[in-house]
């Protein structure tokens, strides 16, 4: 039975190289075999199927075998000593360098013998990764986004930029994969809100393309098991639908509806915003989160609303539960409110 307690920390030792802390207090101190010197610094990428976890040693990508507490020989050299943007399915590791100048290659490395293909994908622009799926890669090139099968062939383009930022959303595990995104159709200058949307949704390899009518976008899911084992891809349950009323330009009196991400079903209509609530949403000024509020684990959503200036009210919190009809309610105080899983799950 996996407890969750910790029985071991890597660390660095006078010389950099690394060694193993357990015990009580981690006082014992094991050398880790096969370490490099000159150690500054480091992080888990994650953790394979097979056992060991892929780390980052200083530039370099490695494997590190817990059971042997021995690290394998440099698989891999970044351009920056900081993590890359990686998606992994537990046996295959795609990533992108991280120049910082941004790169539009990715890379792959296959365990476990740790074979790199430094080609995996060579693109025209630059390259940033969404999510693996069971068959494809996930990954937005210069805005758009795309999906590769994991032998680098059959590129698929699934959606593109309108009139400004398209922003991912998540995907689901089901049959197909769906991919979900928010796609500016203009105005957008970056403040929460600003502009108009479309919520789109495509299957992972082009297929059943849709999108939503009116100013639509996608605010805000609820997100199940991980899809990479350090947890940094999620699966999308359910997610909740805004639409604006007609001629309005921001979320004063906007419909919120719940769907089943899976299936891309409607659930139930949660209810109307009020007349004086000017954004329902993450307020992040990150441009790529600054439209989605998430929860890991959990059907119940907390989202925040900013009523308008002239009403004088602070924000505020609601609460949705999108497999209850009519479940859209204030919950905050009359104190400025902000849900506590902003901070805790909004990831690029």
């Amino acid at each position: 039975m996996n407890t969750g307690a910790i029985v071991g920390l890597l660390g660095t030792d006078a010389t950099g190289s690394l060694v193993r802390l357990s015990g009580t207090n981690l006082a014992t101190v094991t050398p880790v075999t096969g370490s490099p010197t000159g150690v500054t610094d480091g992080e888990a990428i994650t953790r394979l199927s097979s056992g060991p976890t892929v780390l980052r040693v200083n530039k370099e990508i490695r494997a590190y075998d817990p059971a042997a507490n021995s690290i394998g020989a440099a698989l891999a050299t970044l351009s920056q000593a900081q993590g890359p943007d990686f998606a992994s399915d537990g046996t295959n590791l795609f990533f992108v360098d991280n120049p910082a100048t941004g790169s539009n290659v990715i890379q792959k490395l296959t365990f476990p013998a740790g074979t790199l293909n430094a080609t995996f994908y060579m693109g025209s622009g630059t390259v940033n990764l969404n999510a693996v799926s069971p068959d494809r890669l996930i990954f937005q090139e210069s805005g758009v986004i795309k999906s590769v099968l994991k032998n680098g062939t059959n590129v698929q383009t699934l959606i593109s930029p309108v009139g400004g930022p398209l922003i991912f959303v998540g995907v689901t595990n089901g049959t197909p994969v769906r991919v979900y995104a928010n796609v500016s159709t203009g105005g957008s200058t970056g403040a929460p809100g600003s502009g108009t949307w479309t919520a789109q949704v495509v299957a992972e390899d082009g297929s059943l393309p849709a999108s939503h009518p009116g100013d639509s976008r996608w605010v805000a899911g609820s997100f199940g098991t991980t899809v990479n084992f350090f947890g940094d891809f999620h699966f999308l349950r359910q997610v909740l639908l805004l639409t604006r009323a007609n001629g309005i330009a921001d979320d004063e009196g906007a419909t919120v509806d719940s769907f089943n991400a899976l299936g891309h079903g409607q659930i139930a209509t949660m209810g109307i915003l009020p007349a004086d609530l000017s954004f329902f949403g993450n307020p992040s000024t990150n441009s790529s989160a600054q439209l989605f509020s998430r929860e890991e684990g959990g059907a119940k959503l907390l989202i925040q609303g900013i009523y308008t200036t002239a009403s004088g009210l602070a924000p505020d919190v609601f609460f949705a539960d999108p497999l209850v009809g009519d479940s859209l309610s204030n919950v905050g105080g009359p104190d400025a409110d902000t849900p506590l899983d902003f901070e805790d799950v909004l990831r690029q």
